[in-house]
Protein backbone atom coordinates (compact mmCIF):
# COMPACT_ATOMS: atom_id res chain seq x y z
CA UNK A 1 0.00 0.00 0.00
CA UNK A 2 1.30 3.35 -0.98
CA UNK A 3 0.47 5.01 2.53
CA UNK A 4 2.61 2.57 4.51
CA UNK A 5 5.46 2.96 2.16
CA UNK A 6 5.56 6.70 2.50
CA UNK A 7 6.06 7.69 -0.90
CA UNK A 8 4.95 11.42 -1.94
CA UNK A 9 1.40 11.81 -3.38
CA UNK A 10 -0.68 13.94 -5.74
CA UNK A 11 -4.36 13.58 -4.76
CA UNK A 12 -7.06 13.59 -7.72
CA UNK A 13 -10.44 14.39 -5.14
CA UNK A 14 -12.50 14.00 -7.91
CA UNK A 15 -11.75 10.34 -9.09
CA UNK A 16 -11.12 9.23 -5.57
CA UNK A 17 -14.71 10.61 -4.97
CA UNK A 18 -15.84 8.89 -8.11
CA UNK A 19 -14.06 5.54 -7.03
CA UNK A 20 -15.86 5.80 -3.89
CA UNK A 21 -19.16 6.13 -5.12
CA UNK A 22 -19.88 9.81 -4.72
CA UNK A 23 -19.51 9.08 -0.57
CA UNK A 24 -18.14 11.96 1.01
CA UNK A 25 -17.63 10.23 4.45
CA UNK A 26 -15.30 7.90 2.65
CA UNK A 27 -13.24 10.59 0.91
CA UNK A 28 -12.72 12.57 4.30
CA UNK A 29 -11.48 8.82 5.37
CA UNK A 30 -9.32 8.69 2.76
CA UNK A 31 -7.92 12.33 2.83
CA UNK A 32 -7.37 11.99 6.65
CA UNK A 33 -5.49 8.73 6.16
CA UNK A 34 -3.34 10.40 3.04
CA UNK A 35 -2.65 13.49 4.83
CA UNK A 36 0.81 12.86 5.65
CA UNK A 37 1.52 12.00 2.08
CA UNK A 38 -0.16 14.16 0.23
CA UNK A 39 2.05 17.15 -1.03
CA UNK A 40 -0.27 18.35 -3.86
CA UNK A 41 -3.79 18.46 -4.75
CA UNK A 42 -5.75 18.03 -7.85
CA UNK A 43 -9.15 20.12 -7.48
CA UNK A 44 -11.74 19.59 -9.60
CA UNK A 45 -15.47 18.63 -8.44
CA UNK A 46 -18.07 15.65 -9.82
CA UNK A 47 -21.26 13.97 -8.89
CA UNK A 48 -19.58 11.10 -8.08
CA UNK A 49 -20.51 9.11 -10.78
CA UNK A 50 -18.24 9.51 -14.04
CA UNK A 51 -15.44 11.91 -14.78
CA UNK A 52 -17.29 14.92 -15.06
CA UNK A 53 -14.50 17.20 -13.94
CA UNK A 54 -17.09 20.06 -12.68
CA UNK A 55 -16.01 23.70 -11.28
CA UNK A 56 -15.45 23.60 -7.91
CA UNK A 57 -19.30 24.34 -6.28
CA UNK A 58 -21.44 22.49 -9.21
CA UNK A 59 -20.77 18.74 -8.14
CA UNK A 60 -21.13 17.14 -5.07
CA UNK A 61 -18.07 16.71 -3.11
CA UNK A 62 -18.00 18.56 0.45
CA UNK A 63 -15.33 21.06 0.00
CA UNK A 64 -16.18 22.56 3.43
CA UNK A 65 -15.49 19.17 5.14
CA UNK A 66 -12.77 17.84 3.02
CA UNK A 67 -10.84 20.69 3.28
CA UNK A 68 -10.16 20.23 6.74
CA UNK A 69 -8.42 17.14 6.09
CA UNK A 70 -6.19 18.68 3.79
CA UNK A 71 -2.37 18.36 4.31
CA UNK A 72 -1.32 22.35 5.21
CA UNK A 73 1.91 21.59 3.93
CA UNK A 74 1.13 20.49 0.34
CA UNK A 75 2.63 22.62 -2.36
CA UNK A 76 1.30 24.39 -5.28
CA UNK A 77 2.30 24.53 -8.90
CA UNK A 78 1.29 28.20 -8.91
CA UNK A 79 3.82 30.70 -8.36
CA UNK A 80 1.09 33.30 -7.03
CA UNK A 81 -2.50 32.28 -5.89
CA UNK A 82 -4.23 35.19 -6.92
CA UNK A 83 -3.00 35.40 -10.36
CA UNK A 84 -2.47 31.93 -12.01
CA UNK A 85 -0.63 32.91 -14.92
CA UNK A 86 0.73 29.32 -15.71
CA UNK A 87 -2.64 28.11 -15.66
CA UNK A 88 -3.69 31.04 -18.48
CA UNK A 89 -0.36 30.81 -20.27
CA UNK A 90 -1.21 26.68 -21.02
CA UNK A 91 -4.48 27.68 -21.43
CA UNK A 92 -3.82 30.27 -24.08
CA UNK A 93 -1.41 27.42 -25.07
CA UNK A 94 -3.37 25.14 -25.95
CA UNK A 95 -5.89 27.20 -27.53
CA UNK A 96 -3.30 28.31 -30.46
Amino acid sequence: MLAQKGHPLTYDVSHAFIYLHGDNKALQRSLETLKETIIRYYLVDSLGKTHDSLTLGHGKINWAEALLFFNEHATSILKDLNYPIEQLESHAYLKK
